[in-house]
């Protein structure tokens, strides 16, 4: 049930449905996006697309991860490239705040850390 819920990327049996985009999520309206039904550039255009660019998003996650393990003057031990989905959900949403974790987030030691603060 919750794969239903969340699937987003569909193929169907016609060119027209070939690749498409079909939120689970309605918008202020009650209209879920469909990547059929959207011809605007700053929309995904389909499945392969989006998920192309959320990869490479990811990717300038991780190369911050190396900088900032840099910065700190960790060891390449320490480096963690993980990107949780609180870390996901904190870049694209504010990434002031994602600034001031992202030491505990490239670090592994870091990371570790913070487990033993919220366990006690």
């Amino acid at each position: 049930m919750i794969d239903t819920i969340q699937h987003i990327r569909n193929t169907g049996k016609t060119e027209a449905d070939s690749n498409f985009l079909y939120s689970p999520v309605r918008d202020e309206n009650g209209i879920h996006f469909d990547s059929r039904n959207y011809h605007n550039n700053d929309l995904p255009a389909d499945a392969d697309a989006n998920g192309a660019f959320n990869i490479a998003r990811k990717g300038l996650i991780m190369d911050s991860h190396i900088k900032q393990c840099i910065k700190d003057g960790k060891k390449d031990k320490d480096l963690d490239l993980f990107v949780s989905d609180e870390e996901w959900d904190l870049w694209l949403l504010d990434k002031e705040k994602w600034n001031e974790k992202l030491s505990i987030f490239a670090s592994r030691s870091a990371k570790e850390k913070q487990e033993r603060k919220r366990s006690k």
